[in-house]
């Protein structure tokens, strides 16, 4: 699992039909990586909300990065659903090979792993990171 102030695991997920992102073309931002269960989860609504809602996230120098192992349809309704925030990409294939670099991902339940929810410092008490450029 990388560190706060650790170089990211570089990753490209797919995000719509004929779009994908990839984590260093996002290199020199303040990118922040979140990783809910599933999409339509209680856990993940209450979680999205507040990302969405927290008036300190809404910066231009940010960019929110929402990956769960649903698939890309799915992550995009669901985002529409909430009126969801940042950009929302699928790491359902191969099924959770991103979650596995973070050290996020539960084999037995095929998504995030619950036991890693206060292990990381974020905001809202969320499954994320704020991933710098450079360790210092």
């Amino acid at each position: 699992m990388p560190e706060i102030g650790d170089i990211a695991p570089d990753f490209t997920l797919q995000e719509g039909f004929d779009t994908h992102v990839t984590l260093s073309d996002l290199r020199g931002k303040k990118v922040l990586v979140f990783f809910p269960p599933f999409s339509y989860t209680e856990i993940c609504e209450g979680e999205i909300c507040e990302l969405r809602d927290d008036e300190a996230l809404q910066r231009d120098d940010l960019e929110i990065i929402n990956i769960a192992c649903d698939g890309w349809p799915v992550r995009e309704a669901y985002k529409a659903q909430v009126n969801g925030n940042g950009r929302w990409l699928s790491d359902f294939w191969p099924h959770g090979e991103v979650s596995k670099a973070y050290g996020v991902f539960d084999d037995d339940w095929g998504t995030r792993s619950e036991e890693h929810t206060s292990e990381l410092q974020s905001p809202c008490n969320l499954v994320c990171r704020l991933l710098l450029e450079k360790k210092k």
